[in-house]
């Protein structure tokens, strides 16, 4: 029977270490260097896409973005630091590729301990040149992510100042729907103005004519007194006469009616000047009011427009439909106030015209 013989392989010596480490050392660098250009090229096309109108989410976006690249490049500087600073042999185990630790690991066995590759790498043409690109890549890339947490704080500002034009907004929204019930109260009283001003009532009145009972008491008088100065009757003829004549005169009058009436008629109407001035004062205190938010809400509306920050929020579109909806609110009220503004005038001419008309009448 033919005896199985086992092979072994003949050692690896230095110098065939060396090259195969070499080699693989090559092959890693380039590695490196294609990445570290991707990485320059994806900085490139943040750099040229980077814009603070952007949203508060495209822009977080865009930083955890910058810090990946700054991780893989920060990853790539620590695997060239063990060769950068000569710690090939003693940190091999961190490399990145099993088959170069595995060679390393060999080729410490036949050297020594303090031994250098140093001069080996250094021929490596890709490797001078990634030392020289990764700390720029590294500033581009830094600089990249200061300008998006720029444009982030930036932001930021303008959620707040935002928030803040919106709050006043809203402010401004509570405070019309209040007017708004001043508006319809003011409306309620100029209707019964309406119907109230230049009607005119009648108003009877029985006058009582005394005179003639006047006039039969002083004769009563007269004839007691004519009687006391001459009790005999013809004792002084002219008393007599008077007397008589007295007597038959109230004799007459008791034949008649002693108490006369008479109906009259007044004409009455409210004057209700004070009323419509107060009523055109409070009308033109909430035309105020109105005309003032309407000022607050267009200079509201106008900063948020003219921001194109804002434009991202999400509430941006209804915020400006909602303060359009405000001014056109306004704007209609301001028109309603016009028509009873003009509702007044009239009544105020009619009050001062009925007015007069109560005092001719009642004249007559």
């Amino acid at each position: 029977m033919k005896k199985n013989t086992k092979y072994k392989e003949k050692p690896e010596t230095t110098e065939e270490l060396e090259d195969k480490i070499m080699l693989k050392i090559k092959k890693s660098v380039i590695e490196k260097k294609n990445e570290l250009e991707i990485i320059n090229s994806e900085i490139f096309i943040l750099k040229e896409n980077s814009d603070s109108k952007k949203t508060k989410e495209q822009l977080n976006e865009e930083h955890n973005k910058i810090k990946e690249l700054l991780n893989r490049i920060a990853e790539i500087k620590e695997k060239l630091s063990i060769y950068t600073n000569d710690r090939l042999i003693e940190d091999a185990i961190y490399l990145d590729s099993k088959n170069v630790i595995d060679d390393i690991l060999d080729y410490k066995k036949l050297v020594d301990a303090k031994e250098s590759l140093r001069e080996e790498y250094e021929l490596i043409e890709e490797y001078g040149t990634i030392l020289s690109e990764i700390d720029r890549i590294n500033d581009k890339c830094i600089e990249l992510d200061k300008n998006t947490n720029d444009y982030l704080g930036l932001q930021e500002l303008n959620d707040q100042e935002f928030a803040k034009l919106e709050t006043n907004a809203l402010k401004e929204d509570n405070n019309i729907n209040s007017i708004n019930d001043i508006i319809n109260e003011q409306i309620e009283l100029i209707k019964e103005l309406d119907d109230k001003v230049g009607v005119i009532e009648e108003e009877k009145e029985i006058l009582y004519n005394y005179e003639m009972f006047k006039e039969l008491m002083r004769l009563e008088l007269k004839y007691i007194a004519l009687m006391s100065l001459s009790p005999l009757k013809g004792t002084i003829p002219y008393i007599a006469i008077s007397a008589a004549q007295t007597k038959n005169t109230i004799n007459l009058l008791l034949s008649g009616p002693l108490v006369t009436t008479e109906e009259k008629i007044n004409y009455i109407a409210k004057d209700y000047m004070s009323e419509i001035e107060n009523a055109e004062y409070k009308l033109n205190d909430i035309e105020s009011s109105l005309n003032d938010s309407l000022s607050s809400i267009n200079n509201i509306k106008e900063k948020i427009k003219n921001n194109d920050m804002f434009k991202n929020n999400p509430k941006y579109e209804s915020l400006i439909s909602k303060m359009e909806s405000i001014e056109e609110f306004l704007e209609d009220n301001n028109s309603k106030i016009d028509i009873y503004k003009t509702k007044l005038n009239k009544n105020k001419k009619k009050n001062k015209e009925t007015m007069t008309k109560i005092r001719i009448l009642n004249k007559n």
